[in-house]
């Protein structure tokens, strides 16, 4: 790739960037995905409903 020197270091920094936030769209949906909608209890098999991250009521 022939860039010029002055542009170098905008071409360099966008890479970056680009690169950054292609992997922090990557981990939040995985975060996303890793998170139960609909938590069933196998023991009863009742839907529970997650008020908060940390804990669920039934």
């Amino acid at each position: 790739m022939n860039v010029q020197p002055r542009y170098r270091s905008s071409l360099v920094l966008a890479l970056l960037i680009g690169f950054g936030a292609v992997i922090g769209i990557f981990r939040l949906y995985q975060n996303v995905l890793s998170k139960p909608i609909f938590p069933i209890d196998r023991g009863t098999l009742t839907i529970t409903r997650v008020d908060r991250l940390e804990n669920s009521e039934v």
